[in-house]
């Protein structure tokens, strides 16, 4: 009996050593955090975001009632400071978030100045454990017709009656690498 014991704790630890060698690899959610991010963890959702980024999480009556988080670049780029915001509406029929992504985008088209579709990926964000299908989109456009045009990057989660928008903002000359840590943010998105 000694012997069987002493097989079995060796076997679980040589499984959580070999576990502990191949990292979580997957997409959306379960990415493993990047040494220059921090995890902003609340009850419903999660999101990385970079450590030297401002969180905003209250807001004046100027912001759109949607918006519950923020985080801003501390560095301009033209003036403007690239920024990520989480917004969360409640929404009357359980869609998917897929089909929450097709309907925002069709609005964008009408809402925005000179709406631009840069480019398109699918994605996959963690929806409560599991990979839900979404759309990573890239565009341009203007929300003050006056104003000045910005590249937004944005995805989009549903879960129960509850659609979250995350939108990424860049000045139009803005750094790659800002657009790379939006992006990471923006793919880090969970829902629990």
């Amino acid at each position: 009996m000694k012997k069987f014991s002493l097989f079995l704790i060796i076997l679980l630890l040589l499984f959580s050593t070999a576990c502990s060698l191949f990292p979580n690899k997957s997409k959306g959610g379960g990415n493993a955090l990047p040494a220059d991010f921090n995890l902003y963890d609340l009850s419903d959702f999660s999101i990385q975001y970079p450590k030297d980024w401002e969180v905003i999480d209250t807001f004046s009556d100027k912001y759109p009632k949607e918006t519950i988080l923020a985080f801003k670049n501390p560095e301009a780029n033209s003036s403007f400071y690239a920024n990520v915001n989480v917004s969360k509406m409640k929404i009357d029929s359980a869609l998917s978030s897929l089909d929450f992504a097709n309907k925002k985008i069709e609005n964008h088209k009408i809402a925005l100045g000179e709406f631009t579709e840069i480019s398109r990926q699918d994605i996959n964000l963690n929806i409560n454990g599991k990979p839900e299908k979404t759309i990573l989109l890239l565009f341009s456009g203007k929300y003050d017709p006056q104003g000045k045009t910005y590249k937004y990057l944005q995805t989009y989660a549903v879960k129960n009656n509850y659609a979250f928008t995350i939108t990424g903002s860049v000045s139009r000359s803005e750094k790659d690498e800002i657009v790379k840590k939006i992006e990471t943010m923006l793919k880090s998105f969970s829902l629990k």
